[in-house]
């Protein structure tokens, strides 16, 4: 299945910190489940942007592994290669 939404939980201050740089959507904010968006555009330098920002996001949060990292990586460079940010 392909998609163009990637639907993701995350501590807070993370996606507070992204919001100043990234447009996104919550999903359900209750949850801090968010929602990326990609078009026709996206390419690989913008999802490696937005991997450095998170990865720079977590180390400022104590106590979250790199697995929550790797994991997200994963997830994002699958679904969102060759696409742009929304």
């Amino acid at each position: 299945m392909e998609s163009n939404q990637l639907f993701l939980t995350m501590p807070r201050p993370v996606i507070d910190r992204l919001m100043k740089s990234y447009f996104f959507y919550f999903w359900n904010e209750a949850e801090n489940e968010i929602r990326f968006v990609t078009s026709f555009d996206t390419t690989e330098e913008d999802i490696q942007s937005l991997l450095q920002a998170v990865k720079d996001s977590l180390k400022i949060i104590s106590g979250y592994s790199s697995f929550v990292f790797i994991s997200f990586s994963f997830k994002i460079s699958t679904h969102l290669t060759s696409k742009r940010m929304c």
